[in-house]
């Protein structure tokens, strides 16, 4: 269960060190402008520490091969992005890279793959990968996001699927790379991402496509929150069962 750890116990050399300054400044920047505007008379938001991830150098290597093909084929650079989840799930994730399990639990309304939040896509309601329903709050009520470089590609909007799904695990065509929820183009044709809630890699690329940087930590205080509310009580079925914690709706 998340609520039982602590950060210090689990965010931990080699994998983990602390943030240096840029990652740490770019990090905490990206977070905060993409939580949505609060009123600090009745909630403050406070990051509490920023650890960057030290992935396997073949990790690495396939992010930057398939980035580098990407920028190549479409022109595009890559985008950071926020994935939300367990203390415990972001752990793995960072460690072995995401695990899709072929399940109905894993059945997701925008199609299945691993859903990210776009930074700065949070607007007045705050974004997905905050929300406590994806980053549980560890035993110090603390929440914790993953901060990762995305390399996009093309994206393409995806159907909503509603309560019932949506069967889509590829791109609907060769010209197209990943998928969002709203696809919004700038008049130089380049797609804003802060309009979309979601931004989805299919689960055949998720682990070229997206790369963890860093571990971002922060507390939401809010005057009305009751001590005893979801985080402490929750029960995270991610570690139990070994899953990795996908963003799935």
């Amino acid at each position: 269960q998340t609520a039982r750890l602590h950060a210090s116990d689990v965010l931990q050399p080699p994998l983990f060190t602390p943030a240096g300054l840029e990652m740490d400044a770019q990090a905490r920047a990206a977070l905060i402008s993409s939580l949505g505007s609060r009123d600090e008379r009745f909630e403050t938001v406070t990051v509490v520490a920023v650890h960057e991830v030290n992935p396997a150098p073949e990790r690495r290597s396939a992010f930057c091969s398939a980035a580098a093909q990407l920028k190549a084929r479409r022109g595009t650079s890559t985008q950071h992005a926020f994935h939300g989840s367990s203390l415990g799930a972001l752990a793995s994730i960072a460690r072995d890279g995401f695990v899709s399990t072929n399940t109905v639990r894993n059945a997701a309304q925008f199609g299945k793959g691993i859903y990210l939040s776009p930074v700065g896509s949070g607007g007045r309601a705050g974004m997905m990968a905050a929300s406590p329903q994806y980053a549980s709050r560890d035993a110090d009520r603390v929440q914790h996001v993953l901060f990762c470089e995305v390399a996009t590609g093309e994206p393409e909007q995806v159907r909503d699927g509603g309560c019932a799904g949506s069967d889509q695990d590829k791109p609907s065509s060769e010209h197209v790379d990943t998928g969002v929820d709203t696809l919004v183009k700038r008049t130089d044709g380049t797609v804003d991402y802060t309009k979309a809630v979601r931004l989805v890699v299919w689960t055949n690329k998720m682990n070229e496509f997206i790369l963890p940087v860093a571990v971002v930590s922060f507390r939401i205080d809010s005057a009305f929150e009751e001590e005893d509310d979801d985080g402490d009580e929750e029960t995270e079925t991610e570690e139990e069962e070994g899953e990795d914690g996908d963003l799935y709706d």
